[in-house]
């Protein structure tokens, strides 16, 4: 409906998406007079179209941005990290990390990747799903145990589910491996 300049509420959306697979064929794109176009496709899951918001964030003492900043676990770059705030407030856990994919996708679940330096290393996290923001349903199997690593380490859903959006939870100081903050590099979602 976007591609045409229709907009339609947030309520609709979930209707549609609830009863109809989501296309990702730009068939908006056809052009009947010439028979050509439409048969590109469009990445559903594209992180550039998420956003991101973050219980608390080190916005200036990690070096130059995105670095400390929760944007910085969804630009593709391993060695950029969000980091709790630490240089004005310094919250105690829960650290909490929620995530808008903009849309209602089917994931089969997460993959995460711990800070590179291995400092601030998350060590159990809690994982919640919801489709409207509002009521959040906690995944089985919470909260997961990460390593401390810098590999990719995965998250995965009982079943295929149907979510907009994601929470990661840190819920105390004990589930953090060095203290009382937090950080991770990359965030993504497995696709069914």
């Amino acid at each position: 409906f976007k591609a045409w300049g229709i907009n339609i509420s947030n309520i609709s959306i979930n209707k549609i998406s609830s009863r109809y697979n989501l296309m990702s064929q730009e068939i908006w794109k056809y052009n009947p007079l010439t028979r050509t176009g439409g048969d590109t496709f469009v990445d559903l899951y594209n992180r550039g179209l998420w956003t991101i918001t973050p219980s608390s964030e080190e916005a200036g003492g990690e070096g130059p941005a995105p670095n400390g900043r929760a944007v910085a676990v969804l630009d593709g770059n391993l060695t950029t990290f969000w980091h709790s705030n630490w240089s004005v407030t310094s919250p105690n856990p829960p650290h909490i990390l929620t995530f808008d994919m903009g849309r209602a996708l089917d994931i089969k679940g997460f993959k995460i990747w711990q800070r590179q330096s291995l400092t601030r290393n998350i060590k159990n996290m809690v994982v919640e799903v919801s489709l409207n923001g509002t009521t959040w349903t906690t995944v089985d199997g919470s909260p997961f145990a990460l390593q401390r690593i810098a590999a990719e380490q995965q998250i995965l859903l009982p079943a295929t589910t149907r979510v907009r959006y994601f929470r990661f939870t840190v819920p105390a100081i004990t589930d953090i491996y060095d203290g009382k903050f937090a950080a991770l590099a990359e965030v993504d979602v497995i696709k069914p």
